[in-house]
C-alpha cells in the first residue's frame, strides 16, 4: 500500500486525525494493530451494560473532548465520587479503597468512551482504515518512507 499521509495507530488522536483529513477529501491510510480503533479507549458491553477497560473518564480541563462530546452530540454525566472503591490487585484479588475522591469533578460518557471512537469512526471510509495491521519499522528510502509490517510486506 503506498500513501501520504500513513496515520499509524487507531485510538483518539489517529482516528480523529483520519476524520479531519476525511472532512477535507484528502487521501490517507490508517493502519491500527488491534482488529478494532480505539487504542487504550476500549468499552465491554455485557447484559445491558457498558463496562469502560481502559480510560473511563474526562476533566472539565480537557475542552478537546468536551468539544468531541458535543460536536457528537454525547451524553456525559459526573463521575460518581462517594462510598467506597473496589478493585483487583496485582494478584486478581478484590481490594476495597476509601472513596472515589481522587475522581471528584470527573465526568463519564454515557454509553462508554468508546462513544468517542465509533462517532469517529463514523466519519471515516472503511477503505482508509486497515485494522489488524501493525507498523514494525519504518524505513528511509530515496523515495520517502516504508512502513513494514511482521509479514515482511510493506
Amino acid at each position: 500500500m503506498q500513501t501520504d499521509p500513513l496515520i499509524i495507530g487507531g485510538g483518539l488522536a489517529g482516528a480523529y486525525l483520519a476524520s479531519r483529513l476525511a472532512a477535507l477529501g484528502q487521501d490517507f491510510l490508517l493502519a491500527e494493530a488491534r482488529p478494532r480503533l480505539g487504542g487504550r479507549i476500549a468499552t465491554v458491553r455485557q447484559e445491558g451494560g457498558t463496562y469502560d477497560i481502559g480510560p473511563t473518564q474526562f476533566w472539565p480541563g480537557q475542552p478537546r473532548i468536551a468539544k468531541l462530546v458535543k460536536d457528537q452530540r454525547l451524553t456525559r454525566f459526573d463521575q460518581y465520587a462517594h462510598g467506597d472503591l473496589m478493585y483487583e490487585n496485582e494478584h486478581g484479588k478484590p481490594q476495597r479503597g476509601q472513596g472515589f475522591a481522587s475522581m471528584e469533578g470527573s465526568y463519564r460518557l454515557e454509553g462508554g468512551l468508546t462513544q468517542l471512537i465509533d462517532g469517529l469512526a463514523a466519519k471515516i471510509d472503511a477503505g482508509h482504515v486497515h485494522l489488524s495491521t501493525p507498523i514494525t519499522t519504518l524505513s528511509q528510502t530515496g523515495d520517502g518512507i516504508t512502513a513494514n509490517l511482521p509479514n515482511g510486506l510493506s
